[in-house]
């Protein structure tokens, strides 16, 4: 579950990321794309290679070798999205451009973007990234601030 809220001093705006329109066309961008476990780009990708291609095509560059987060405790998920430069935020206060991390299954995690029109996730059901609402009965475990973008 959430940990301790980060003060709203150390993010660059508590309900928006500076870059959060590009992080939106970024993402649905995305829709359409085909799931491709550990992909990392629009030839196929999984939720993690979503997140990380919106965040090369706004312009924040992170850096990370292909790992699945298949069997990644829910601990080991936040260190990897620390170390990304990734700030934790209330999932109620995700906006736009924000990643949402939820833990459907037994070490089993998944990431989505945060749009207007609800979420943009890689699913793995579907063999496709897809924008669908926000349902209103679904939790989310945390949600993340992508770090502010080289302009």
């Amino acid at each position: 579950m959430f940990r301790e809220p980060t003060p709203c001093s150390a993010m660059p705006g508590l309900d928006r990321h500076p870059s959060a329109d590009l992080l939106e066309a970024a993402a649905l961008a995305m829709v359409g794309v085909g799931f491709r476990p550990q992909g990392r780009g629009d030839r196929g990708c999984d939720c993690l290679g979503l997140v990380l291609h919106v965040a090369a095509a706004a312009g924040i560059h992170v850096e990370l070798a292909p790992q699945p987060l298949r069997g990644m405790r829910p601990k080991d998920a936040r260190i990897l999205l620390e170390g990304l430069g990734l700030v934790e935020v209330a999932p109620e206060h995700a906006g736009v451009g924000d990643v949402l991390m939820q833990v459907p299954a037994t070490l089993q995690l998944h990431l989505a973007v945060r749009v207007r029109a609800g979420l943009v996730e890689a699913h793995a059901g579907l063999r496709r990234v897809v924008v669908r609402p926000t349902a209103g009965d679904e939790t989310w475990d945390s949600a993340w601030r992508l770090p502010v973008g080289d302009f």
